[in-house]
């Protein structure tokens, strides 16, 4: 049995114990609320970022439509070569296996290659210049989301 003295003393630790767990739960509640909300912000991508980041590799990939100097394995970005602006090379750049992904549509010149997938007008368009045989083109690519 103990004394009132100390009795007074447990229950003063008690309450304080108390107090410390509340605190650290309104803490670790508001942590997670502003991280979530922090996080969201993070993952709001505009889509014309997003068509942006995509369409990089149509010129800037060796397999996709970017020159390539075989002899010393150097590729030069946004550098189009036009032997392989074509539609068989397009489909082992972006090969579709479901007709619900991201459809494409490229122009260069009077030259039009698209995904099988595309079915029509795009609903966002952008313009990137690259340089064909040395000249500066302009090339449009149309985007249809899936």
């Amino acid at each position: 049995m103990l004394s009132k003295k100390a009795q007074t003393v447990t229950m003063y630790k008690s309450i304080i114990w108390v107090f410390r767990f509340i605190i650290i739960g309104f803490l670790i509640v508001t942590f997670w609320i502003v991280s979530t909300k922090q996080l969201s912000v993070f993952k709001a991508v505009s889509p014309e970022f997003d068509d942006f980041l995509y369409s990089q590799r149509f010129v800037n990939s060796p397999y996709c439509f970017a020159e390539l100097d075989e002899v010393a394995q150097r590729v030069y970005p946004l550098h189009v070569d036009m032997d392989r602006f074509n539609d068989e090379q397009f489909l082992k750049c972006y090969p579709v296996k479901d007709k619900k992904a991201r459809a494409y549509r490229l122009t260069l010149d009077d030259k039009k290659i698209k995904s099988p997938n595309w079915d029509g007008s795009p609903l966002r368009e952008l313009s990137k210049t690259v340089f064909v045989n040395g000249k500066r083109k302009v090339m449009t690519i149309g985007v249809q989301n899936g």
